[in-house]
């Protein structure tokens, strides 16, 4: 009987092992699915009526692929204050991340590699979600990145985007035009590829 017992017990065990295994693995799975709802109420997404313009559609402060980048101010980790528009004549790989999303930490690196071996041919602009200065600096000295990380802890640039999730990852042209964007990422060295071969470099 004390044998069955301790079968029992064990048993039990290993469904209540089983059970917070799949609990954490569905948490990892979304970790990254989105900013907070509370500060994204209200926010529009990338569904819009096919009878808009792109200039109504970008005023009413909706992004899709074609579509003039909305306009925003941003603070870099320097202390420098820049707006997306300054970069006009450019291209610029633009990337909402943050630092607990495992996802956008895995390809930054492919964005210092594209911002070292490209310098001259494409800007890198890295938005953190909602985070402090001293989160977001301490993560970027601990890896070394020297590419343009800028802050938005008010989620303001992020949510004239539909940054449902992170991370999102747009290509602006020269003119100022969406011609590109992706929700989540790979590994890398994966994503060096993908997005060199995007921006045609």
């Amino acid at each position: 009987m004390e044998t069955q017992e301790m079968e029992e017990v064990l048993m039990r065990k290993k469904r209540m092992g089983m059970l917070l295994c799949m609990i954490l693995m569905a948490a990892a799975l979304s970790a990254c699915a989105g900013k907070t709802d509370d500060k994204k109420q209200g926010t529009k997404t990338a569904g819009t009526k096919k009878d808009e313009s792109k200039e109504e559609r970008t005023a009413k402060g909706e992004s899709e692929k074609g579509m003039t980048a909305p306009d925003f101010e941003v603070t870099l980790l320097s202390g420098k204050t820049v707006k997306l528009s300054d970069y006009r004549g450019k291209r610029v790989l633009l990337n909402f991340w943050a630092t607990w999303c495992g996802p956008c930490v895995q390809e930054m690196p492919a964005f210092q590699r594209l911002s070292e071996d490209y310098p001259d041919d494409v800007v890198i602009l890295a938005v953190n979600c909602g985070e402090s200065k001293e989160e977001v600096e301490s993560f970027v000295q601990k890896n070394g990145y020297t590419f343009p990380i800028a802050l938005d802890e008010n989620l303001e640039a992020s949510n004239l985007y539909p940054a449902t999730s992170i991370p999102l990852t747009l290509i602006v042209d020269e003119e100022g035009d969406i011609v590109y964007s992706s929700y989540g990422a790979s590994d890398a060295d994966t994503m060096y590829a993908h997005y060199k071969e995007e921006l045609g470099l």
